[in-house]
């Protein structure tokens, strides 16, 4: 799986409760030029570091046990195209 794709993926899949109350801080988070916007830019930035913070084993992907609770195993199987 493509690192930033599976990182998006994510951040798009996310749809629990506790991501959507905690979408404005990850807003401000990506915000990098504090402009109030994100760019596609800030937006890659942020979902390189989320994929590497979930990254544990450091091999370039992403397994259903790094991510863990983030994403459902349908959601997770949805992006998983290989």
């Amino acid at each position: 799986m493509k690192r930033t794709f599976s990182a998006v993926a994510i951040l798009l899949l996310a749809g629990t409760p506790a991501f959507a109350q905690a979408t404005a801080e990850h807003l401000t988070a990506m915000d990098a030029n504090g402009d109030k916007a994100v760019d596609a830019t800030e937006f890659a930035a942020f979902a390189d570091k989320v994929f590497v913070t979930l990254d544990v084993d450091k091999n370039g992907t992403l397994s259903q046990a790094e991510v863990g609770s983030n994403i459902s195993a349908d959601q997770f199987r949805a992006v998983d195209v290989n």
